[in-house]
């Protein structure tokens, strides 16, 4: 489900609301979800090796 959207302002990136309150729901092949899988193993990996020092970067 999406349910946040990223907008690129002059001064940074911003993580807001989509502007439908109801979350979307879409199709995701397979080999994108493998992806993200993978990246968020690789992203537990940091989080245990940096432990308080890791801030944020989900």
């Amino acid at each position: 489900m999406l349910s946040k959207s990223l907008e690129q302002t002059r001064a940074a990136l911003h993580v807001k609301s989509t502007k439908p309150t109801k979350p979307r729901k879409f199709p995701v092949p397979a080999e994108a979800l493998e992806v993200l899988r993978e990246h968020g193993r690789e992203q537990g990996h940091d989080r245990e090796l940096f432990g308080a020092d890791y801030r944020g970067h989900d």
